[in-house]
C-alpha cells in the first residue's frame, strides 16, 4: 500500500495542475473523517473512532504533502520562465 502511494506521488509530480485538486480532495476527506469520528465514538467501539482519527491525520498529511509539492513545482516553473528582454522596463 505504501509503495502504491509513492508511485502515485511520483506519477502526480509529473503533472503540475492536479496538485490543487488533490489538496481539496484530501482536505474534504480529512474534514469528513473528523465529522464521522464524533458519531463513531458515540455509537461504536472506541477502536473504530481511533481509526477515523488516524485516517483524518493521514489525509491531512497528504494534503500538506501535495501543498508542498505544488509550491515546489510553481517555484521551479518560475525559475524556468524566460525573461522578455525586449519588453522589459530596464
Amino acid at each position: 500500500m505504501l509503495a502504491l502511494l509513492f508511485v502515485l506521488i511520483y506519477y502526480i509530480s509529473m503533472k503540475h495542475d492536479i496538485f490543487k485538486t488533490l489538496r481539496i480532495i484530501f482536505c474534504l476527506l480529512a474534514v469528513a473523517c473528523c465529522a464521522v469520528m464524533i458519531f463513531v465514538f458515540a455509537y461504536f467501539d472506541w477502536w473504530w473512532g481511533v481509526m477515523c482519527a488516524v485516517c483524518a491525520v493521514l489525509f491531512t498529511l497528504l494534503m500538506l504533502l501535495f501543498k508542498r509539492l505544488q509550491s515546489d513545482c510553481e517555484a521551479e516553473q518560475e525559475k524556468t520562465q524566460t525573461k522578455d528582454f525586449i519588453n522589459s522596463d530596464n
